[in-house]
């Protein structure tokens, strides 16, 4: 399928790949009104040349600071010129490459202290939390989200030293451990589905496993339920903002060029992970939209494959790894249809003894 150009019309995951905006982000574009993908005859959503212009001007406006409502103003206003919003993220980029090298050194410097068992003081903690990108609520927050429900997610990380210093370990480890070998292999060429940086993929996984990531997004959901579904977004904003801390990091201390998000993301859909995962979650929305319930044997045994995918891939606890995708609901966990929360709520719910 072609537009008027000649360029061929991207699915929602074609598009979440080569863009590295994820699925679920293209919807909470779409919501706003930011985003008007075509749907064909099946209600499947195509993106063209259009859409990914309109994806260009969001994400500089987006680093510019701007709130999705305060782009939608923008683009009611009239459609900004690329060129404009391209020099202004060159001085966004000359004014954040000061902020990257003082953030490197200042998390190398608190990682030898915890190596060397020495205590953070508070002011420390509090610094690691803005350093990495958790004090910073993200776009999706806008002002629906009441000033003390931000408090409560600061707070639990400033009261959890234990987990903020799993987080900045695991960002140290995945940097030099997938992030750096992922870089080279993406500038040597090689295949996104390659056994190299498949290998990667499912090293990223055991990493999280290890230093507890997963438990600790979910225990600082908890903490900080009165948003309800605005939460989640937020947590996945944050955790997609440690991660673009992560990569902008490497790209700006050793030279490169941009490109590795898009080569990550298309890593992640071509993973046997998630194509293993892309069916069960089909699955478990098949079951939750049977009328009168599934029954007991099947959801049992579509449980225990749940359960089984967990454990060969080392995702950790089966309970926490589906409560970690209904709270961040990664763009390349799976596609689970026109309502993935529900059926992620549902996986939860059945995993409950």
């Amino acid at each position: 399928m072609d537009d008027k150009n000649g360029d061929a019309w991207l699915n929602a995951a074609q598009c979440a790949a080569r863009t590295g905006v994820t699925v679920r982000a293209l919807r909470i574009y779409e919501s706003h009104g930011l985003i008007e993908p075509l749907r064909g005859e099946n209600g499947w959503r195509h993106y063209g040349r259009k859409e990914v212009i309109r994806l260009n001007n969001i994400a500089l406006l987006k680093a510019a600071g701007l709130t999705l409502t305060q782009i939608g103003n923008v683009f009611d206003a009239g459609e900004p010129c690329l060129s404009d919003l391209l020099h202004q993220q060159i001085e966004t980029w000359k004014r954040r490459k000061e902020e990257v090298e003082a953030g490197l050194t200042f998390t190398e410097t608190m990682l030898k202290r915890l190596q060397s068992r020495q205590s953070l003081s508070i002011d420390e903690l509090c610094q690691m939390v803005k350093y990495f990108g958790l004090s910073n609520l993200g776009v999706v927050i806008d002002d629906h989200v009441p000033v003390q429900e931000q408090r409560r997610w600061n707070d639990w990380w400033t009261n959890h030293a234990d987990a903020t210093a799993d987080v900045a370990a695991y960002t140290e480890v995945h940097k030099i451990e997938v992030l750096l070998p992922m870089i080279a292999l993406m500038r040597a060429g090689a295949d996104p589905s390659s056994p190299q940086v498949q290998d990667l993929i499912a090293l990223e996984n055991r990493l999280m496993t290890r230093y507890g990531i997963r438990e600790a997004a979910v225990q600082a959901s908890d903490a900080a339920p009165l948003a309800g579904s605005k939460m989640t977004e937020i947590a996945r904003d944050m955790t997609k903002e440690a991660e673009q801390y992560q990569e902008e990091a490497v790209q700006i201390s050793i030279g490169l060029t941009s490109g590795l998000s898009e080569f990550n993301m298309a890593a992640r859909l071509q993973s046997p992970l998630y194509q293993m995962l892309q069916d069960m979650c089909r699955e478990f929305a098949k079951l939750h939209e049977t009328p009168r319930g599934p029954s007991a044997p099947r959801l049992d045994a579509a449980v225990e494959r749940f359960r089984k995918l967990c454990h060969d891939y080392d995702l950790g606890k089966p309970e926490v790894y589906a409560r970690w995708c209904r709270i961040l609901e990664p763009g390349w966990a799976a596609d689970c249809g026109n309502d993935p929360r529900a059926v992620w709520n549902f996986i939860v719910q059945a995993l409950e003894p």
